[in-house]
């Protein structure tokens, strides 16, 4: 049935009948029964669908009823299969320690039929358990309805004991289930280490301490079983780790430098060899400056040959710097016992008049090559360079 004038139009509506969508219009001039059949893809998987049937009449006032019938309203469809993940359950490690990365090897089946470039994501949830801010962890492209996925856990993540893991796929799109337990990632030990005072590298090593907590273990240039060895390290800054370990098996450290300062460099220049009964005198020639000087026979930095007797003596110079470390330098004296005349002229000469005042004769059993004339200090003040008949002392200096 229907006419130009009168005729029937196929509306839907996707949200509950608020608001239609015309379909079809102008269904008309048949005059025998037909089956008319009309399809849309905007009407797969929805929520609400709904279908109305309008018939239109506008003929004149006075014309007939136009003649118009539908029956046999059928609407069918193709039942929606719903895919599934179940995530694995038994995930490995539990519990791991924050600030390194954890790999996590996730399980899952699932059902349905997944298309071509289909991507499984594990996603790990925030430490609630929460996975409306989830964070994507591992892929594995595939279509099969079982696999395993590598997952990296990164560092960064904050410990927390309520942590989740979930399977989801990209084609169709598909939330899985979570692992079913939680995950825990726990916190690293607060570790501090105080500040180390700084040592001269000539100093005996020593137990180091500071660290805390306690039972920590101290590394480093220089560190050997929780001792610290200046002279191992060598001068300069050295770094030292003292490193915890706590009940989780989670570890953290801290570090300190320590400065191992060198030894000042120290010179003391010769000294010349004295008579034994020269007066005491001041010793010079150490450098730098301000040290002092210690040995046999030394004090107040004077040295007086009488009290450190005749033969070499050690003497050292020692100075201590700014940072309070100390070297030294040390030469060898030698006192001479400076034989008096009267001792020397019983073997080979006499000395005449003996005492002398301005002048003396040497009668020797051997050749005179050279006479020189000794003060009581052990000064040279006077030198002959060859054998006289008589010497003067006239010009001997004061």
């Amino acid at each position: 049935g229907g006419s130009v004038d009168g005729y029937g139009q196929l509306y839907y509506s996707l949200d509950g009948g608020s608001t239609w969508t015309l379909k079809q219009g102008a269904l008309q001039g048949q005059p025998n029964w037909i089956a008319a059949s009309f399809s849309d893809p905007l009407w797969d998987n929805q929520a609400s669908l709904m279908f109305g049937y309008r018939f239109v009449n506008a003929t004149a006032s006075t014309a007939a009823n136009p003649s118009y019938s539908i029956d046999e309203i059928k609407i069918s469809g193709t039942p929606s299969v719903t895919n599934t993940i179940t995530t694995g359950t038994t995930l490995s490690p539990t519990n791991w320690c924050a600030g390194a990365t954890t790999s996590i090897s996730v399980d899952f089946t699932s059902t349905g039929t997944f298309t071509s470039g289909n991507i499984y994501s594990a996603e790990l949830s925030d430490a609630a358990g929460s996975f409306a801010a989830a964070t994507s962890v591992g892929s594995l492209t595939s279509t099969a309805n079982s696999g395993t996925i590598s997952a990296s856990i990164p560092g960064s993540t904050l410990a927390g004991t309520g942590y989740r893991i979930r399977v989801v796929s990209s084609a169709p799109s598909t939330t899985g289930s979570g692992n079913g337990s939680n995950l825990t990632i726990n916190p690293l030990p607060t570790v501090t280490l105080q500040p180390l005072s700084a040592f001269c590298v000539d100093e005996t090593p020593f137990a180091l301490t500071g660290g805390n907590p306690s039972s920590g273990t101290f590394s480093g240039t220089g560190v050997s079983a929780g001792n610290f060895n200046p002279s191992t390290a060598g001068a300069g800054s050295t770094i030292i780790t003292y490193t915890y370990v706590d009940g989780n098996s989670c570890s953290n450290n801290a570090t300190t430098s320590i400065t191992v300062n060198s030894l000042p460099i120290v010179t003391l220049q010769p000294l010349s060899d004295i008579c034994v009964y020269a007066t005491p005198f001041a010793l010079t020639g150490g450098n730098p400056s301000s040290g002092t000087f210690s040995g046999t026979g030394v004090s107040g930095g004077n040295f007086t040959p009488s009290t450190a007797g005749v033969g070499p003596t050690i003497i050292t110079y020692t100075y201590v710097d700014g940072n309070s470390c100390s070297n030294d330098a040390t030469v060898s004296i030698n006192v001479n016992a400076c034989a008096y005349i009267d001792e020397m002229s019983e073997t080979f000469f006499t000395i005449y008049p003996n005492p002398a005042n301005n002048l003396f004769m040497i009668n020797s059993e051997i050749e005179i090559e050279k006479v020189e004339v000794i003060d009581m200090s052990g000064r040279i003040v006077l030198t002959f360079d060859k054998e006289q008949e008589n010497y003067s002392l006239v010009n001997t200096p004061s």
